[in-house]
């Protein structure tokens, strides 16, 4: 069968990854589109031209330099609001400080309705006025685009309908994870760590849940980005484990252990050679010596830690040095056992706390975070027909005593 190439006659399923840093912290941003239109679509010119001719399978990589892709940051984008003008019960209580919130709670405000969710970063709030950062949470920045071809198909007929840029491909996100410039780590708030439901814990999770707590697209995408770490002969720890560890079969670990809080759940992993079964809530000390795995995983739980910097010292001192410990979560979970602020934060700024946990420990190096969204969702899953998209993939991870380095890693490389 001959490949379709590219063309202004045609559409385009396409995986995109933005490439770009903060301070010591780098980013990775992907998000598979759908029918990119080159006849009606906008991308930037240079990116439209690399792709132009290119056939399923082929690749592009270019960089762009904040005017081609987000923009500069506009000072007139930055607007001082009067405190009343903010509807508190909406935005979920008073606003702080490098947090985004809807432009919908903002009142008496020329062209802003309720409905409007594009988000704008608080810069400062008090009791006389708020400072409100409407730029793109990428404004200003430079980053390195890389686009794989998943499929071409000739257009039937050219219908009309809405233009795509970059940034609405992309979707709302990719950007809020980077702290406010020049603040420091998040300070936590009284409250931040509670839950709806503080019953034990063991009570919740005495029941097996011997279920996927994601779609099968999903948990694919998981098991790959643990290839991006993982080695054979790596002894391994699944950190708040259950019945599956979402890890690559075929590496040839030489050790995997489990702590999890139900044994029933842990008793039906195959791949797990031992386990504990404990409370990190409870008593967030590990039961392992020093320096004993090469890396730690954390598979869609970190969202239920009420004392998480506990639990991530403890993870720094198992950690043999240059080992790597990997976050992932998802955008659901169990709402009465999930910390408030977790619920209180938007998906892609709790890509920015989870950094925060590693940022707050010397011992960790350059932690990276890591974002895929857009995906379809698989035909046979049982939220098919209410969600187009699978579940979005979010993971964050630094290594033990290297600073001097960025990470090299890649969870979805390209080509």
């Amino acid at each position: 069968m001959i490949s379709l190439p590219i063309s202004n006659i045609s559409t385009a399923h396409l995986l995109m990854k933005l490439s770009w840093q903060t301070g010591t912290t780098s980013h990775k941003d992907c998000v598979f589109v759908e029918k990119t239109n080159f006849w009606r679509d906008i991308l930037p010119d240079r990116l439209t031209s690399a792709l132009m001719g290119k056939c399923e399978g082929d690749s592009i990589r270019e960089r762009l330099l904040a005017d081609e892709a987000f923009g500069p940051r506009n000072p007139a984008l930055v607007h001082e609001i009067r405190p009343s003008q903010i509807n508190l019960a909406r935005a979920g209580g008073p606003l702080v400080p490098g947090r985004h919130y809807p432009k919908g709670i903002i009142d008496g405000m020329a062209g802003i309705y309720p409905q409007n969710v594009t988000p704008f970063r608080c810069l400062f709030a008090d009791s006389k006025k708020v400072v409100a950062d409407f730029n793109h949470p990428l404004a200003g920045r430079d980053m390195d685009v890389e686009i794989r071809v998943e499929a071409v198909r000739q257009k039937e007929r050219e219908g009309g309908g809405s233009c795509r840029n970059l940034e609405d491909c992309l979707g709302l996100g990719p950007g809020m994870q980077a702290p406010l410039e020049g603040a420091a780590t998040r300070s936590f708030e009284q409250g931040d760590f509670g839950r709806e439901d503080e019953a034990a814990d063991s009570l919740f999770y005495q029941k097996p849940r011997l279920v996927n707590h994601l779609d099968d697209t999903a948990l694919k995408m998981v098991s790959e980005f643990y290839r991006a770490f993982l080695q054979p002969g790596m002894a391994v720890l699944d950190l708040m484990a259950s019945w599956d560890s979402h890890i690559p079969k075929d590496i040839g670990l030489s050790s995997l252990q489990g702590l999890g809080m139900n044994r029933a759940e842990l008793e039906q992993n195959p791949l797990l050679g031992g386990f504990e079964v404990a409370d990190l809530n409870l008593n967030p000390a590990l039961p392992y010596r020093d320096n004993t795995f090469d890396a730690v995983i954390c598979t869609v739980s970190v969202e239920y830690l009420t004392r998480p910097l506990a639990v991530f010292e403890q993870v720094l001192r198992v950690l043999k040095p240059g080992g790597v410990f990997a976050v992932t979560f998802s955008n659901r979970w169990f709402p009465p056992k999930a910390i408030n602020l977790w619920k209180h934060l938007h998906e892609f700024e709790r890509l920015g706390l989870v950094a925060d946990y590693f940022a707050a420990f010397p011992g960790f190096g350059n932690a990276a975070t890591f974002s895929l969204q857009g995906l379809p969702r698989p035909k046979g899953d049982k939220y098919a027909r209410q969600y187009a998209f699978s579940d979005p993939v979010f993971g964050v991870w630094a290594h033990k005593d290297e600073k001097g380095r960025l990470p090299d890693e890649d969870p979805l490389p390209l080509g």
